[in-house]
């Protein structure tokens, strides 16, 4: 399977999750003429792999380049209910990166955002999204501190995307991928 968005321009993807019918969610970036990289959502018959929806994402900020926005999206995950949880880095004001949290219900609608900014304004990239037995959901990424060195930070979000507070860590190295083990505990795997 292969798309190719508005302007045939750099298209490519970073996600991917099957729902329980079949279908397939595809989540990545998009590079249009007009707004730069945006990041898109497919959902893809899992039988004839057409595109059944699309939603393109396109943060509010700019770059200080021309088509520097690069907003992507870094990974997909979905709960016991289809809904569908789209991880990524979006562009506000003419900052770096904030990570981005979108719910999506089964037809593509928008439930709700939350983003996350780092104390120093800078580049915020989420790395992977996952979802708890008790509905918990998890985003993982690594903020760049006033220093430039990176931070992990994992923030958890209940199914209304209010922040967890309580279940915020923060990590002094980069971190890259997350699961959960036998007991819930969340676990992370990085570098320093």
């Amino acid at each position: 399977v292969s798309f190719d968005g508005t302007d045939s321009l750099n298209d490519s993807g970073a996600g991917l999750t099957m729902l329980a019918d079949g279908d397939f969610v595809v989540v990545g970036t998009t590079e249009s003429t007009m707004t730069g990289d945006d990041i898109l959502i497919l959902r893809l018959d899992g039988a004839t792999q057409m595109v059944e929806w699309q939603v393109v994402v396109d943060g509010p900020g700019e770059g200080p380049g021309d088509n520097d926005d690069a907003d992507s999206a870094s990974d997909v995950a979905i709960d016991a209910d289809g809904n569908i949880y789209v991880s990524g880095s979006i562009r506000i004001g003419t900052q770096d990166w904030d990570f981005a949290l979108g719910k999506y219900d089964d037809a593509g609608n928008e439930l709700w955002t939350a983003t996350y900014a780092g104390a120093a304004g800078a580049r915020d990239f989420t790395r992977t999204v996952q979802i708890d037995d008790a509905g918990v959901v998890w985003l993982l990424g690594n903020e760049r501190q006033a220093n430039d060195d990176d931070t992990g930070i994992v923030l958890a979000y209940d199914a209304d995307g209010v922040a967890l507070d309580a279940d915020t860590h923060e990590f002094d190295h980069f971190i890259n991928d997350m699961a959960f083990d036998a007991d819930g505990n969340v676990v992370v795997v990085g570098s320093n």
